[in-house]
């Protein structure tokens, strides 16, 4: 099966093996890493796969996180499940029965949660208590996946002041401690959460590493290699019409092979033809998987959202669009408009990879080919 909803991991890992080194000798040399990439570009694939190598590596997943106790509770919850936390339990007598639940059940990430907060208070010292047994092993590496997500889940349920304080103390921390490394992610712009708060100080002290998109090549012998894992024959020019309509991302690709195998009937002997990559593609653009770059949107202000999808729609039609071509629909939408407030916006839409600013020609574009045609039927 064609797996297309979780990140991959054993067999299913593909490629970006460059990617990793490039990663790990930022950590090596002493670097937090603050890793940038659009949605589905196989960030936690890369993340956990950095996580089996060494008990010292923890990954925490912060995406369901809503609460500043909950935080703890996952950081003391993952290093429990990767055994550093048995290296420094005598440090946490005061809360042994907790460590203890971690190392008899094998409960579950919101059960983790559930269990924990009600006996964990002044959550602020006892991660600075955590923080600072781990700072006394070797190579330690805290991965926080989704970290602005649960930003963003903590704006909602605290004030902006309390938020900021947050950022505050944690930034404190990991200045604090440098012996442990981290790394930090997530599909959700971590400038514009920053910039939403007015704490642009933050991940100051983070390497940036942005993930590109796959060779050609590597699209193409991901593509053949799971389409011919599940049975089918792709032809060569099926292969060439995939590289010349499909971005070379893996999500896209593995949507595209998805479809073409749950539509196997179709075929002729099980061969993949050029014609079965266009109707697969028209099929995939109906996903409700993308429904996530309009749900995404609405993280905007009422007006950035109105006008956004308005310039997106305006992008879906042409290839590339200079930011004077884009400030008439601008002011069309918002009577006027604020030119400060028009390029916050472009910025925004190019920071959560909507859109890309394409050097060469003097204008935007949208980020891949298949969100522009997305965009394009979904408000045509």
């Amino acid at each position: 099966m064609i797996n297309i909803s979780t990140p991959a991991e054993g067999d299913d890992f593909f490629d970006r093996e460059e990617d990793i080194k490039h990663i790990k000798e930022l950590l090596q040399n002493g670097n937090n890493v603050l890793l940038l990439s659009p949605r589905k570009f196989g960030k936690s694939s890369i993340l956990r796969r950095i996580s089996l190598e060494s008990s010292e590596i923890i990954y925490i997943d912060l995406q369901t996180v809503r609460t500043f106790e909950g935080f703890f509770s996952y950081w003391l919850y993952y290093a429990g499940t990767k055994g550093i936390i048995k290296k420094i339990t005598e440090k946490f007598s005061d809360i042994k029965e907790v460590l203890e639940r971690i190392e008899k059940f094998s409960i579950s990430v919101e059960g983790a949660s559930v269990e924990l907060l009600p006996r964990i208070k002044n959550w602020q010292d006892w991660t600075d208590r955590l923080v600072k047994e781990l700072d006394k092993i070797e190579n330690v590496v805290i991965i926080f996946d989704e970290f602005p997500d649960m930003i963003e889940n903590f704006i909602d349920n605290y004030t902006k002041k309390e938020v900021r304080d947050f950022l505050r103390w944690f930034s404190g921390i990991t200045e604090k401690y440098p012996k442990i490394c981290y790394i930090i992610c997530g599909s959700v712009c971590l400038d514009f959460v920053v910039r939403e708060l007015k704490f642009p100080r933050a991940f100051m002290n983070f390497k940036r590493y942005e993930l590109e998109m796959m060779s050609s090549e590597k699209a193409a012998e991901l593509f053949e290699k799971k389409l011919v894992e599940a049975g089918l024959k792709p032809t060569a020019e099926a292969t060439k019409r995939m590289l010349d309509i499909v971005d070379p991302i893996p999500w896209f690709i593995l949507l595209l092979a998805y479809d073409i195998y749950s539509n196997r009937a179709h075929l002729s002997e099980q061969r993949v033809k050029k014609g079965d990559i266009d109707r697969a593609y028209r099929n995939i653009l109906g996903y409700r998987e993308f429904n996530y770059y309009l749900h995404r949107l609405e993280k905007y202000s009422r007006e950035h959202y109105d006008v956004g999808k308005k310039l997106l729609y305006e992008l879906s039609k042409d290839e590339c669009l200079s930011s004077e071509e884009l400030w008439g629909p601008y002011q069309y939408v918002t009577d006027g408009g604020n030119e400060d407030s028009f390029f916050h916006l472009l910025a925004d839409l190019e920071n959560d990879f909507y859109i890309k600013y394409d050097e060469e020609r003097g204008g935007y574009r949208f980020y891949s080919k298949v969100l522009r045609d997305w965009w394009g039927k979904l408000f045509r």
